[in-house]
């Protein structure tokens, strides 16, 4: 299963759905709704520091041999502005866009992310 940030923008209760039918949850209208209030950009904003990344970050330091306290800095999460389309330098875009073509492209015939999103997401589904 894939699932798409912007999908979950769009339509975050039918993404919550999808994803507990995959996971073969309980897909109750009460249960539903909890779980899509609880994935809610408000809900996360509001409880951000549940939504860290130190005990990762912790782990990846230790499993690649980094200081322990490499890339953590207090208080920060994962939870930011619940936005898309940030840009960045061309040339790292440019970068990740090559390595796309060799690694995501070869595996799932999509050479783009756009056509990733048009062949495994939400709107594939309709």
């Amino acid at each position: 299963m894939i699932v798409f940030f912007e999908d979950m923008k769009a339509d975050l209760a039918a993404v919550v759905e999808r994803v507990a039918d995959f996971m073969g949850l309980d897909t109750s209208a009460e249960r539903l709704s909890v779980a899509t209030k609880h994935a809610s950009f408000a809900f996360m904003k509001e409880h951000q520091l549940q939504f860290n990344e130190s005990l990762t970050k912790k782990a990846r330091n230790a499993a690649c041999n980094l200081p322990a306290d490499a890339g953590l800095r207090p208080g920060q999460t994962k939870v930011r502005e619940g936005q898309t389309g940030h840009q960045l330098p061309d040339e790292i875009r440019e970068e990740i866009e090559a390595k796309w073509r060799a690694v995501v492209g070869e595996a799932t015939g999509c050479a783009t992310y756009a056509q990733l999103r048009q062949t495994f997401g939400l709107a594939s589904k309709s």
